[in-house]
């Protein structure tokens, strides 16, 4: 009986003796990958066929656009992020001085837009006029969404372009935001140096 004691006299006093120095550990919060950035760089987007030229991203790849059966749209271009498996789709209209074609094209960028409210809490549109005078809508779309920011811009008689950041996989957006961030910094250059020919 007085082993079984001593043992426990020894177990609370290496236990209390344990609990007794300062402890440094503090929690540390969920964290993600570190994501390096590169600062950014532009370069010229000037193809014959087109009839817009904008600068895009150096670190990205501007590639023809193919829709879901393979085909090529000519007037469609792709601007690849492959480091970050993200994408920025660019769709071309002509609006033909019609009133209708770009209030049709409108409501169509704001439908496929709005496509995304079963998993977005927030869908926020807002107009700028870019440094070249044309119209442009920006919408961010917060959520754990695959397009969670997309732009439209027109001149009202003759262009309108759409642009969609577009990650092919489930994403994380909270773990994306550095990467979101700064693709969406890309987009708001080449708004901004969009020159319709």
């Amino acid at each position: 009986m007085i082993k079984y004691l001593q043992l426990f006299v020894c177990s609370v006093t290496i236990v209390l003796l344990s609990s007794c120095g300062e402890s440094n550990y503090i929690p540390k919060p969920k964290g993600f990958n570190h994501i390096d950035l590169p600062q950014h760089a532009y370069v010229q987007l000037n193809e014959v066929d087109k009839p817009y030229t904008f600068e895009y991203s150096k670190f990205s790849v501007a590639e023809n656009y193919m829709d879901d059966v393979n085909e090529s749209q000519q007037l469609y271009k792709t601007i690849d992020y492959k480091e970050f498996g993200a994408k920025v789709h660019i769709t071309y209209k002509a609006v033909k001085n019609s009133e209708d074609t770009l209030n049709s094209l409108i409501d169509e960028a704001y439908r496929l837009a709005n496509g995304h409210n079963k998993k977005a809490y927030g869908i926020e549109p807002k107009q700028i006029v870019t440094t070249s005078g044309n119209i442009a809508t920006i919408i961010e779309i917060s959520g754990e969404v695959p397009s969670p920011y997309q732009f439209f811009i027109h001149d009202s008689t003759t262009h309108f372009m759409r642009g969609v950041l577009y990650f092919p996989v489930a994403t994380k957006n909270d773990s994306l935001r550095p990467v979101i961030n700064y693709i969406k910094d890309d987009m708001h250059h080449l708004v901004n140096t969009l020159v319709w020919k």
